[in-house]
């Protein structure tokens, strides 16, 4: 490990201590896990400093660089959990601000660099600085440490930052005594520090309770001069102690999560912290938990499965992944080993009662139904843009979200939604069938056309995965047809206004492979249109009608013939639901030799209907016009005579 700082008005006295409980040699090397990293601030007379910050960053292993920052609390400590640690180690980087108003004033940043691949605590003790002249500072190291244990020998380093100008030499008169050494570093930007390092390293033979003490005096010069800047007398004092901290009392407890879904993996939290109560004793000792079973691919603890609890510090939450295979429920015991840790010693005690939990896990299964069994015919005219719709319902009766999947065996039948749905608990979702058949499509089906509209039928699929224990599949029929009931009502005039050189004209626009129709008012090019009011010309209490059709490049739009005379319908009903028989026929006859048709219509009286055969971009089109009456279109000296027509397009398609 590598300690980095920049110089500002406060340092650290920095003690580390990390667990280095590791990898055993059955472990796969890319085993990773979730690991608990805790920093604790103190001052120099034991006093938790609060609100300083710990921005960290993981930058070797799984997912590096990964980063976040944590602040310490009341109590000094600050907890945060590193995600991915892997077994053979990983490294950190913590830097660490302590903000004003904290105990000692303000200080940092400290660049901390360490390994971790367990659960891992540092602390830090903070020092002010030492004014530039200061001749009369004394501090005292104490180490501890047991020969019997791991690790045999006790370091601690300290820095002591100085207001005195930067290059100042640091020099330490006795470097060892027994078995306690002293090294100093100087270092520093604009100001100077010094960094003492004690070691203690007794013999392994040493007893208990020896004590070996070195003083040593620390100064500061600047290269060349004799006067000392900064004198610091320094006592270490090194102790064996082999004192044990002892096991903890862990009663055998429980726990059952809620309910799971069968098909769907899930994260179970586990908060021990409800079960098991903060640990008492001295806050020198740690409580190492390992787990030793159980885990297979259903029950996974993936984070917990090492973690270290202090005396007073809450257990943590652990995480389970399950990953069920029936309905039923998951029972399984958490069993870890324990052992103590003495912080300062390094004396560990394993221990003989162990850390139990029963889990259970009830495993539910989804519930799901669809309805209705089977769907209606879709019926789409294959000149409109709709279609009837049919719904079926795919409906979750239990507790469980369920995931479907939707789809549809031909493009000409659309569901909405479509593809992956999730259905949640207790809801339902409604699902729309459209058929989105074309004329292309009517046109490269080869079955012979039936009824009076001219139907052809398509089937096809839709399939519902992941609801029934079964795929749902509905055969669905679709009827297109050619004869569409698209329906217009309009009263056109045609008139020369006095003085006005231009006509003022209404038409109509009948909007090629659509059952749209567009009334169209220009006063300028009425002839751009399909159909238009030609003239109107008094006959006794009425008009003779005549009707035009536009051109395109010189070309008509459209052919009229005058198929039936005084024709009526029934109330309520228009010319798409009822027109003169011989319809269809003239249809037929005037496509097949369009000299029978002409651009123009004349003498039309009030019940005549008229085939317009229109000439379109890809094929020949019928509609009919019924002249529903002529009149005046409004009373006084201002009236215009006018012509009301019912319109119905396109038709006879065949």
């Amino acid at each position: 490990m590598s300690i980095n700082y920049r110089i500002h008005t406060l340092l650290a006295t920095i003690a580390l201590v990390t667990l280095v409980s590791c990898q055993t040699p059955t472990q796969p090397v890319d085993l990773t896990a979730s690991r608990t990293m805790t920093v604790e601030l103190k001052t120099t007379t034991n006093v938790p400093v609060p609100n300083a910050t710990i921005d960290w960053t993981k930058y070797t292993g799984i997912n590096a660089p990964m980063s976040s920052r944590a602040t310490s609390g009341t109590d000094g400590f600050a907890r945060f959990t590193i995600p991915d640690v892997s077994a053979n180690r990983d490294s950190v980087r913590l830097l660490i601000n302590v903000p004003s108003g904290s105990p000692g004033g303000p200080a940092g940043p400290f660049d901390i660099r360490t390994s971790v691949c367990n659960d891992t605590l540092i602390s830090l003790a903070i020092s002010p600085d030492i004014p530039c002249g200061t001749l009369d500072r004394i501090d005292t190291i104490e180490l501890e440490v047991c020969p019997s244990a791991q690790p045999t020998g006790a370091t601690a380093c300290r820095y002591y930052p100085t207001t005195c100008q930067g290059g100042v030499i640091f020099t330490v008169a006795d470097t060892s005594r027994g078995s306690i050494g002293v090294s100093v570093t100087s270092s520093g930007g604009t100001s100077s520090t010094a960094e003492v390092c004690a070691t203690f390293a007794p013999a392994t033979d040493a007893v208990t309770g020896a004590t070996e003490t070195l003083t040593t005096v620390v100064e500061g010069r600047l290269p060349g001069q004799t006067t000392v800047l900064v004198r610091i007398g320094i006592v270490v004092i090194g102790r064996v102690a082999c004192e044990q901290c002892p096991c903890p009392t862990l009663n055998k407890t429980a726990f059952t999560a809620e309910e799971i879904c069968l098909g769907n993996s899930a994260s179970v939290a586990l908060p021990l912290s409800t079960l098991y109560q903060p640990l008492t004793g001295s806050t020198e000792c740690v409580t190492e938990f390992t787990l030793v079973g159980p885990s297979d691919p259903t029950f996974v603890v993936s984070r917990g499965a090492q973690f270290t609890v202090r005396n007073g510090q809450a257990f943590p939450t652990l995480d389970i992944d399950v990953n069920p295979t029936a309905v039923g429920t998951i029972q399984k015991t958490l069993t870890y080993n324990v052992r103590t840790r003495n912080r300062t010693t390094g004396v560990v005690t394993e221990c003989p009662a162990k850390l139990v939990v029963d889990v259970t896990i009830p495993v539910i299964s989804t519930q799901c139904v669809i309805r209705p069994q089977r769907l209606d015919t879709l019926e789409k005219c294959v000149f409109n843009d709709s279609s009837t719709v049919d719904t079926f319902f795919i409906e979750n009766t239990g507790t469980c979200p369920v995931t479907v999947t939707i789809t549809s065996a031909s493009s000409l039948f659309q569901t909405s939604p479509r593809g992956v749905v999730v259905v949640p608990a207790r809801g339902i979702v409604p699902v729309a069938v459209t058929f989105l058949a074309t004329k292309a499509d009517w046109d490269n089906n080869p079955q012979t056309p039936v009824g009076a509209r001219g139907d052809k039928f398509f089937t096809s699929k839709i399939t519902v995965t992941g609801c029934e224990q079964q795929p749902r599949v509905y055969d669905v029929v679709g009827a297109a047809s050619v004869l569409c009931s698209s329906f217009k009502y309009q009263c056109l005039r045609q008139f020369r206004p006095p003085g006005f050189p231009n006509v003022y004209a209404e038409s109509i626009q009948l909007v090629e492979d659509k059952t749209n129709i567009v009334y169209q008012n220009d006063n300028q090019r009425f002839t751009q249109y399909d159909i238009y009011v030609k003239s109107l010309t008094p006959n006794g209490a009425a008009w003779d009608v005549e009707l035009g059709s536009g051109e395109k490049n010189g070309l008509p739009y459209g052919l009229f013939k005058l198929v039936a005379s005084n024709f009526t319908v029934n109330p309520g009903e228009s010319i798409c639901d009822r027109y003169p028989a011989n319809a269809s026929a003239e249809c037929s006859l005037v496509k097949n030799d369009l000299n029978q048709g002409a651009s123009t219509i004349s003498g039309l009286r009030p019940g005549d209907v008229v085939l317009y055969v229109k000439n379109g971009s890809r094929s020949l089109e019928c509609a009919l016009i019924w002249i529903q009456s002529t009149s005046l279109d409004r009373p006084g000296t201002q009236a215009l005579p006018q012509v009301c027509i019912e319109i119905c397009y396109p038709m006879f398609t065949l």
